[in-house]
């Protein structure tokens, strides 16, 4: 799997770039994952523990937490899949 930078230049012209694939042994990937285990983990907890399940999926604030950790979860998917 690889992934693609677009650049317009000033001429008109587009260049397109090849762009490095994080490797799973950056330590920056390393903490980024255990935050995000952690993260998740918690949401998880409060969502079992919450006793109105449904109040608990129409609070902007949980919708927000679940919209910060998807986009790495599919990053990780797209990772792990190109190895």
């Amino acid at each position: 799997f690889k992934h693609y930078r677009l650049f317009n230049t000033t001429n008109n012209m587009t260049r397109v770039i090849e762009d490095e694939v994080q490797r799973t042994t950056d330590p920056f990937f390393i903490i980024e994952t255990c935050c995000i285990i952690w993260f998740t983990f918690e949401l998880l907890v409060r969502f079992l523990a919450c006793p109105s399940k449904m109040a608990f999926c129409k609070d902007a604030m949980n919708s927000i937490d679940l919209m910060a950790i998807i986009p790495y979860f599919i990053t990780l998917a797209t990772v792990v899949s190109g190895q």
